[in-house]
């Protein structure tokens, strides 16, 4: 790849990552809310397919696989520093089942 043709990539994907931005603060402040990808979508103002198709180009990975990574992060760290046992953690970052 040429390098204009890397700017011109790395600027595409900083315009998909700045216009998901919301999505990103959203997930941070409510992970352990149950979060539905039409209410996603809505946020940025999208329909939900081409939400999805935005966000995988963005992150490279898909809205609920971003979603997961993140209470997973969140879990990891009540593990390590907290007393609570696993089942508790789940419920608290937002794994219902």
């Amino acid at each position: 790849m040429t390098t204009i043709k890397m700017i011109i990539a790395s600027l595409y994907s900083f315009k998909n990552i700045e216009r998901i931005l919301p999505v990103l603060d959203y997930v941070q402040k409510h992970y352990a809310d149950s979060i539905k990808l039409d209410e996603m979508s809505a946020l940025i103002n999208v329909e939900s397919s081409y939400f999805c198709r935005l966000f995988k180009r963005a992150m490279s990975i898909s809205f609920m696989e971003y979603l997961y990574l993140v209470r997973l992060s969140h879990a990891e760290n009540l593990l390590l520093n907290s007393d609570k046992n696993i089942t508790e953690i789940a419920y608290e970052v937002g794994f219902s089942s």
